[in-house]
């Protein structure tokens, strides 16, 4: 049953939105797209259980949790793909190559993005089969630059593409800085790309003892050049301040954290996605799949108290992989459950042979990306500051909830459904659950709350769309603001000092010390709790988060020892994130003195800071 007054729980900003972008056909409702996509999350090979699609109905209309984009926008019409992201592997040879080129148009035309890793092509000069000199990755990496050019991701904006390679490649530094306009070979330049690179423990232990660091060519296996791991490790955080880029992912705790299960049949994690949430093992015959929504936690005291609330969302997202695997592949003749790959690409479905290796990784492992947003907002909305031990009870009693419900889930569809073939002995459905994206979309339809598990990056702002621009407001600031001042047109006088102020209430009278603490901007938050909170949570996390880093860059007026703290600051936060999490995502910076609209940020190159379509769901 649709209950079309839930319309008017959504403000203009969330309706608008949704209308711009995810409405099908006739839809001319919110709760017509929400109710769509809820009987398509019910649906399992064919059959809708409709008790679980009306559940799932009144969770998202109640803004409990929110479907991915693809979901949203695709389930159970003809237009894409639910799948938010794909994560493909890149062979040496010029059959893999082009095999990479295909695929790739195939999965970011039907919506996805994509994550590949370079990390396997021999470097530029080294020798090939035919006794030429190969030209490296990086002229590899140009044609996929222009592939996304010529590709839409699904009907809203071009194909999106994250290459990585590894920190010990002889083309990492070119690599780094592929992404500038300026300097160096414009034919080896990658400016509709984003990158990230692979760092090791033996890495930042070489940095911390300050050792050099060798570039081996990985088809020889020989060293090709020798560097200081710390110049290195400073051109890598350089170039992330001025062009907001690459992501930093440590492998080795991404594959320490692999279930065993998956490390016993020699698979292995090589990159992370679009948005660095996703760190699942690819290989010649895999290309990594993942499923994605997520609960909104600025309702978790409401829905904390309905255990099946969690278990409905899991089984749904394995409701969706299943609906994508079907479609791809002709279970019914498979011949067997565990099927290997040879077997499995012989019964891929006419017209989909593009899909084939996503297909079979979805088939092996049955993975899922259930996320998370409004973690900032939660604090707020109880006057907890995103600095304290608070902050982190909340952290730790909320994913913990999060994590333990979607095991049990895991281990009930396993009874009914049977175990992914990877895990075979678990007892699990899904070898992995939680994934942290960044959900930008979502947190607008879910009537503004902060995105993700980042803080709010300003009180008020002006955020710009297609559909026209829109004054946003801190719902729970409004709240107090209400409290403390009675009059309509000194509230607009206020919040135009809070706006005058970048969005900032620190140097405003009227709120108190302990107010001042609650809201905080991104900026003013010590970057230290942002790695602390995600290190806490990552016990639970299966996959990784897309964790963003906020830094205000010192006025240019500021003596040296004020440019040097900033540096020293920006370094150590960096080590701890490099250190103890599985990615790092975005360096976000301002000017000391920026503008009211946030979107508005330093000057860069001229690839935005923009999540992926699909993870901003």
């Amino acid at each position: 049953m649709i209950d079309y007054n839930r319309d008017k729980d959504l403000d203009k900003f969330s309706l608008n939105t949704l209308e711009d972008r995810y409405f099908w056909k006739e839809e001319t409702h919110a709760q017509e797209a929400f109710a769509r996509a809820s009987i398509y999350g019910a649906t399992y090979k064919g059959t809708t259980d409709f008790a679980l699609a009306q559940r799932l109905y009144d969770y998202v209309s109640k803004f409990w949790f929110m479907f991915s984009t693809p979901i949203l926008s695709n389930g159970g019409t003809t237009r894409g793909l639910p799948i938010s992201c794909f994560l493909n592997y890149v062979g040496d040879s010029i059959d893999e190559l082009t095999d990479h080129f295909k695929e790739n148009a195939r999965l970011a035309s039907s919506g996805g993005g994509i994550g590949g890793h370079w990390g396997d092509i021999r470097s530029d000069g080294t020798s090939t089969s035919s006794g030429s000199k190969s030209t490296g990755s990086i002229p590899f990496m140009k044609v996929v630059d222009s592939e996304m050019l010529a590709f839409n991701q699904g009907t809203t904006r071009r194909g999106s593409y994250a290459a990585y390679t590894d920190i010990s490649h002889p083309e990492v530094e070119e690599f780094m800085v592929m992404r500038k306009e300026s300097g160096g070979d414009l034919n080896r330049k990658c400016l509709n790309l984003h990158h990230g690179v692979n760092v090791t423990n033996a890495f930042l232990k070489a940095v911390e003892q300050d050792e050099n660091w060798r570039l081996i060519d990985p088809k020889s296996k020989k060293a090709v050049k020798v560097v200081p791991a710390r110049d290195l490790w400073h051109k890598l955080l350089d170039i992330r301040a001025e062009t907001g880029e690459p992501y930093i992912i440590n492998i080795d705790n991404c594959n320490n954290a692999l279930p065993q299960s998956q490390k016993d049949l020699g698979l292995e994690i090589k990159q992370s996605n679009l948005c660095s949430e996703i760190t699942l093992p690819t290989n010649e015959e895999r290309t990594a799949v993942c499923c994605l929504s997520s609960v909104n936690l600025e309702c978790f005291d409401e829905w904390s108290q309905d255990n099946q609330f969690i278990a409905d969302l899991v089984r749904m997202l394995d409701n969706i992989l299943e609906h994508f695997i079907d479609n791809a592949i002709d279970v019914t003749n498979l011949g067997g459950y565990n099927s290997n790959y040879e077997r499995f690409k012989k019964h891929i479905r006419k017209g989909k042979e593009g899909f084939t290796k996503a297909a079979y990784s979805a088939y092996r492992e049955r993975s899922i990306g259930l996320g998370a947003m409004g973690f900032h907002s939660y604090l707020q909305s109880k006057n907890i500051p995103f600095e304290g031990i608070f902050a982190t009870g909340f952290n730790h009693k909320a994913f913990s909830h999060i994590k333990t419900l979607a095991v049990e889930a895991s281990q009930t569809l396993c009874e009914e459904r049977g175990e992914a073939p990877d895990i075979v002995g678990t007892g699990r459905r899904n070898a992995h659950l939680l994934a942290i994206a960044p959900n930008a979309s979502s947190s607008i339809i879910c009537r503004g709350t902060s995105p993700s598990i980042e803080p709010i990056r300003a009180n008020v702002y002006t955020h710009k769309t297609l559909s026209g621009s829109y004054k946003v407001k801190n719902k729970n600031l409004d709240k107090l603001i209400q409290k403390k001042v009675s009059s309509k047109t000194k509230q607009n006088k206020l919040w135009q000092e809070i706006s005058d102020n970048r969005g900032s209430i620190q140097n405003i009278k009227v709120f108190t010390d302990e107010e001042k603490e609650v809201y905080k901007t991104a900026n003013e938050i010590n970057q230290v709790w942002v790695i602390e909170h995600a290190y806490k949570r990552q016990d639970f996390i299966c996959q990784s988060q897309s964790v963003n880093l906020f830094f205000v860059l010192p006025e240019s007026s500021l003596a040296q020892e004020g440019h040097d703290e900033y540096l020293q600051y920006v370094s150590d936060v960096h080590w701890y994130g490099a250190n103890k999490l599985k990615s790092l995502y975005y360096f976000r910076s301002d000017a000391a003195k920026a503008a009211e609209n946030v979107n508005i940020k330093v000057p860069r190159i001229k690839l935005d800071e923009v999540e992926c379509i699909a993870c901003e769901g």
